[in-house]
Formats: C-alpha cells, sequence, structure tokens
C-alpha cells in the first residue's frame, strides 16, 4: 500500500513529467511494449503505423518518453528525434523525450 505522502510525491513527479511536453499540440504516444520473444518481427512499427499516418494527415506531431536508451534506434526509425533528457523528479529513472514532426505527403502521393 502507498502511503499518502508517498501517492502525493507520485502525483507531484508525474506532473513534472507533463511540463516536458511540448507547448504545440501533440499526440502523447503512451507507454508501448512489445514481449522480447516477439520484438523484431515488426509487430511494434506496425502497431503505431495507424497513429503516425493519422499524425502526418492532421500536420501534428507526436510525443513520447521512455526510460529504455535500447528503444532510441527504434523510435528513430519512425522518424522521432531525442530531445531531452531528464529526471523529471527525485528517484524518478532517466527519462528521453523524443519527437517526431509530421510527413507531409503532397497531392502527388510524395513526401516533403
Amino acid at each position: 500500500m502507498l502511503f499518502p505522502r508517498r501517492v502525493r510525491g507520485l502525483y507531484h513527479g508525474f506532473a513534472e513529467t507533463a511540463s516536458l511536453h511540448p507547448m504545440e499540440p501533440h499526440w502523447y504516444l503512451g507507454f508501448v511494449g512489445i514481449e522480447p520473444h516477439y520484438q523484431g518481427h515488426g509487430l511494434g512499427e506496425k502497431l503505431l503505423a495507424p497513429v503516425l499516418k493519422t499524425a502526418d494527415a492532421e500536420n501534428t506531431l507526436c510525443y513520447l518518453e521512455t526510460p529504455f536508451p535500447a528503444t532510441h534506434k527504434f523510435y528513430e526509425r519512425l522518424g522521432f528525434a531525442l530531445e531531452i533528457e531528464a529526471k523529471p523528479f527525485r528517484g524518478a529513472p532517466t527519462l528521453w523525450t523524443m519527437v517526431r514532426r509530421p510527413e507531409v505527403v503532397t497531392t502527388t502521393g510524395f513526401q516533403e
């Protein structure tokens, strides 16, 4: 059981995490995970593809946080770039924020 003081600490800690979000409108991608046995088969990309396609169509950036450096290359392949490395509150793991700017598709179907 969490004691009230700890619950308050977590609440304030997560409020600090929110301060890392971009100021402009964005889609926040919550925690996504694939069981290790199934990793490397394109499931993560397939899971995120419809979200990224919709964000592109709406010309909206996507934002995420990850505590796992091993995931950086995966997200970079999807167009995300590292933005901030932070410890949002005392006792928190290091978080890396990543942002993906929308890909603009022209009327001819080619990306700009």
